[in-house]
C-alpha cells in the first residue's frame, strides 16, 4: 500500500547492520552516500513537484508512525553518520528533508 504511486530510493550499504545491540556492519553507509541521497531526492522531488514534508519525502523506518502503516522491522533509516546509535526515525528523517530542502536550493541558484 506505501508503495504505490510512490518513488522509491535505497542505499546501498549496512550489510549485517543489527538495530539492538546496534552494529552498523561491515559496510555503513558514509556521510557522501547521504549527500548523494539527498542530492538524487531533491533531483526527484524538483522533477515530480514533490513537496518535501513527513507524509511524501519519509523512509522505511516512518512509514509506520507518520503513515500508520504497520511496518515488519523496518528501521531503516534511523541512522545516519556519525550518530552512536539509531535515533527518533522522524528526527532523523527531518534531518534527511533538511539536506533535501538545502539540495534543491542549490538547484535552484
Amino acid at each position: 500500500a506505501a508503495n504505490t504511486g510512490r518513488i522509491g530510493v535505497a542505499f546501498d550499504g549496512m550489510v549485517g547492520a543489527r538495530e539492538r545491540p546496534f552494529d552498523p556492519g561491515s559496510a555503513p553507509i558514509t556521510m557522501a552516500q547521504v549527500q548523494v541521497m539527498a542530492d538524487l531526492l531533491a533531483d526527484l522531488c524538483l522533477t515530480y513537484s514533490i513537496p518535501v514534508h513527513r507524509a511524501t519525502c519519509l523512509s522505511h523506518a516512518e512509514v509506520q508512525p507518520i503513515l500508520g502503516i504497520p511496518q515488519r522491522g523496518k528501521w531503516d533509516t534511523s541512522w545516519l553518520p556519525p550518530m552512536a546509535a539509531p535515533g527518533d526515525p522522524i528526527e532523523v528523517g527531518d534531518t534527511m528533508r533538511n539536506l533535501v530542502r538545502i539540495a534543491m536550493l542549490q538547484v535552484a541558484a
